[in-house]
């Protein structure tokens, strides 16, 4: 932008579009199928009040089961539920952790499927909505460091690595020494390898920050498409995948509320206020310093 007030006119404008949409019933939402007929996804935005829309957003499943020896097809819709903060100068989406979408990425596919039919509107404007994901503060190792501290002892680490397609974030002189396992993967139509390392009983594995090669393995199998986990002589493991993303606790009752209009708190000046609106700002307030990663 040219100036921080066209910037911020730009800004206004968009949540004023966006504030269209979420006064509607629903939204259009279209998922585009390589090769495939277009999928068009059932949606509800239960609620709207003061900029934040509560939504249900459905997958589209195919079950099938077997009556008069014959295969029948039916079709459910799970959903899972959105929240949408669009109130001035705030611009957030919380995805309720679901696997109906596929995995554990599915909430990456919700996201996706919001975006990109957001930006079909926004587009028109001239605009284009880009989504980050809020990354905590700190790396694997201060994760590893707070285990350790609080009594677990490291037993064994694994990394795992993506087909040699998906190394562009490692250094060349890596991909090198993967070659072998890397030609292993593509005549065992693998799509991950993984190397163990591990101690003998009682003991305890070191991992070392200040080493140049076990920090180099770290941070890359940190990244997406890769992986890193540690395990322990008792509890559960520390992995990398479970550090990417922030979560959030955000409370059914207050969605509830919400969503029927039930204003059960005060703010500052006396005023109304749903309860959810007040700990989303709790929420935000929290989320400051923390670091973003595009969707």
């Amino acid at each position: 932008m040219s100036s921080p007030e066209k910037y911020q006119e730009c800004q206004t404008g968009f949540e004023k579009v966006m504030d269209s949409l979420l006064k509607s019933k629903k939204m259009t939402l279209v998922e585009s199928r390589k090769n495939e007929e277009d999928v068009i996804h059932d949606n509800r935005i239960l609620g709207f009040r003061e900029g934040v829309a509560v939504l249900d957003v459905c997958a589209d499943k195919k079950d099938f089961y077997w009556s008069n020896f014959k295969e029948n097809e039916i079709h459910n819709q799970p959903f899972c539920k959105v929240i949408i903060d669009n109130r001035p100068n705030r611009g957030f989406l919380f995805v309720e952790e679901s696997r109906i979408f596929g995995g554990k990425r599915g909430q990456d596919k919700v996201v996706a499927l919001l975006r990109d039919n957001i930006n079909r509107v926004a587009n028109q404007y001239g605009w284009n909505m880009v989504i980050s994901a809020k990354l905590p503060p700190g790396d694997f190792f201060d994760a590893v460091a707070e285990r350790i501290k609080a009594g677990y002892r490291p037993k064994a680490v694994v990394f795992s690595f993506p087909r040699h397609q998906s190394l562009s974030d490692a250094p060349y002189s890596f991909v090198m020494q993967l070659q072998m396992q890397q030609s292993l993967m593509e005549c065992l139509n693998a799509s991950m390898y993984e190397v163990k390392f591990g101690t003998d009983k009682g003991e305890q594995l070191h991992l070392d920050k200040a080493n140049r090669d076990i920090a180099l393995m770290v941070n890359l199998c940190s990244k997406e498409d890769y992986g890193i986990k540690v395990y322990y002589w008792k509890g559960p493991c520390t992995s990398s995948r479970s550090l990417k993303r922030t979560k959030v606790k955000i409370s059914d009752v207050e969605i509830v509320a919400l969503v029927n209009g039930d204003a059960v708190c005060c703010d500052c000046h006396g005023n109304s206020q749903f309860a959810l609106i007040n700990s989303l700002d709790v929420i935000l307030d929290d989320l400051n310093g923390y670091d973003d990663e595009v969707i």
